[in-house]
Order: C-alpha cells, then structure tokens, then sequence
C-alpha cells in the first residue's frame, strides 16, 4: 500500500461515467452523471455532493489518500500555495 499525496486548487466538474448493467436485455450498460472533484492539475476524484460543501472550488487543499484500495486518509487547507 502506497500513500500519495494530491496537492492544489480544488475545482469541481460534472462529467460522465459508463458502468455495467448485467442482466438488461436491451443494453448492457448505462450512461451516469459523476462528480469529479479536480485537485491542482493532474488529480482527479470521483465524489460524491456533499464533498463541495467542505473542499470549497477555488481554495488549496493538500489530500493524502491510497490507490489501491482507494481511501482518502486525510486533508489540510494550504494557504500557502
């Protein structure tokens, strides 16, 4: 297990996901809107709603998380970028 670190500007995109749908007969996989939650230019993280209210879009956050099982650990607001 490896911790990375994202670090930046946090914004806030609307994007979306295909997943599968096993067991329709008409199409095997269904469109859904996702939020993505954008940190500094090259980290990307699919959030749910309520993440807005405490990673505001405009502010730097530092977030330190797992890739593989995927968790976010924790965060801190960095005035300092």
């Amino acid at each position: 297990m490896t911790v990375k670190r994202a670090r930046g500007a946090v914004n806030y995109i609307w994007d979306t996901k295909r997943i599968r749908t096993p067991g329709s007969s008409v199409r095997s996989y269904e469109d859904v809107r996702v939020l993505i939650m954008r940190v500094g230019n090259e980290n990307r993280f699919e959030v749910k709603e309520p993440f807005q209210n405490t990673f505001k879009a405009g502010e730097n956050w530092t977030i330190y998380y797992t890739s593989y099982p995927f968790r976010f650990l924790s965060a801190e607001l960095d005035s300092k970028l």
